[in-house]
């Protein structure tokens, strides 16, 4: 029996990829294909020069401008106004922020991720012992690019594959630079794969059995993977795994726990806001053991809807009060034990001493529900 499905179909014209394990949706990506641009690659020209911000604004589509700060521009380049450089998308714009652009472009395969920048070769951490000793050995340094191993060469037993997507990357970076000397800024030189396919190539291999679609053109772009399958039957592949359902959960604000708790999720303009509640009655001798034992469960909750709704930036839980410290320390712990998973940079903070605990997660696209509204 199959328990863990990459599924990617439409959804009221937005693509929906979603990483479903025993019916339950551990991953999702939602994008509008005609305006993602994450990860697309320009040549672009300076148009202003903020010293006191340390930063300037480069236009890199017509009439669009993006952020770039001096300490993401390569050592090579002086920024001076009206002078062209090769800029990548790293963040979408959003509300009045402009796109925040890096002069470091980097493109990601299955196992590796080059970037043009100072050479380097990166082995994940989560790579040990042995094979990060072969991975050191066998890849190769470049004179101009840096490469990172990702966790996923632990899946490979042929590191000469891993080798091999290295110096592809190499070259493809390398391409694009000699590309760019012949386009005249603003210029589009290198558009990003489908967000489906970034998707995928950031899942751990050992986390899907298949990848099921029910759209030709995705299952063309998707069909080197062994384990890709072209879903044909009349019963939409939406309502065979509830997506509906599924995405009603990630917009409610109101989560409820197997415990009997609950979680409340609530989004201002400076921050996010999670309360967690017992919702019962948690008296007696063992109160102490049951509050912990709630506010562990929503920790693991919290953890999980962070990455499923895409929630960056400031977020302040108030978990259930609890009156020792070893429980206090106990639940610090496990939450960092829950966030250290999640794909997208997320940090605990501190716990305030009223009890909030403050998370901060790093920002790269709009949150799951204003994608959904619009």
């Amino acid at each position: 029996m199959i328990r863990s499905t990459v599924c990617i179909t439409e959804y009221r014209n937005d693509l929906v990829a979603w990483l479903d394990v025993d019916s339950r949706m551990e991953r999702l990506s939602v994008t509008v294909p005609e305006t993602d641009i994450t990860g697309n690659i320009y040549v672009g020209r300076i148009k202003h020069v903020v010293k006191n911000l340390n930063a300037c604004f480069v236009e890199f589509e017509k009439d669009t401008l993006g952020f770039l700060s001096f300490n993401d521009i390569n050592e090579d380049i002086r920024p001076v106004e009206g002078s062209e450089l090769i800029v990548q998308v790293v963040k979408e714009a959003s509300k009045n922020k402009e796109a925040v652009l890096t002069s470091k472009p980097s493109i990601s395969g299955i196992f590796c991720a080059a970037t043009y920048e100072r050479p380097s070769v990166n082995i994940s951490r989560k790579i040990t012992g042995d094979e990060r000793a072969a991975l050191r050995k066998a890849i190769p340094k470049d004179d101009e690019c840096s490469v990172t191993i990702r966790t996923n060469a632990l899946f490979s037993d042929d590191v000469s594959l891993i080798k091999d997507e290295a110096l592809a990357l190499y070259e493809k970076l390398k391409g694009l630079k000699e590309l760019a000397k012949t386009r005249k800024a603003p210029s589009l030189i290198y558009q990003k794969e489908p967000e489906y396919v970034n998707f995928i190539k950031g899942l751990p291999l050992d986390s899907y059995e298949r990848i099921l679609t029910d759209i030709p053109e995705v299952y063309e772009n998707i069909k080197d993977y062994s384990c890709a399958v072209l879903y044909t039957d009349e019963y939409p592949l939406s309502k065979l795994y509830s997506l509906d359902t599924k995405l009603e959960e990630i917009m409610s604000e109101r989560i409820w726990l197997k415990c009997g708790g609950n979680i409340v999720i609530q989004y201002t303009e400076a921050m996010t806001v999670i309360d967690v509640n017992s919702a019962k009655n948690i008296s007696g001798k063992d109160r102490n053991e049951n509050i912990l034992l709630i506010n562990k469960e929503a920790a693991k909750q919290i953890a999980r809807q962070l990455r499923l709704r895409n929630i960056s930036g400031i977020i302040i839980v108030d978990f259930i009060n609890m009156h020792t410290g070893d429980a206090k320390e106990e639940l610090i712990e496990y939450i960092k034990s829950c966030i250290i998973t999640d794909p997208i940079r997320c940090d605990y903070v501190d716990m305030t001493a009223l009890g909030l605990v403050e998370i901060v997660r790093r920002k790269i696209k709009p949150p799951i529900y204003e994608i959904l509204r619009k």
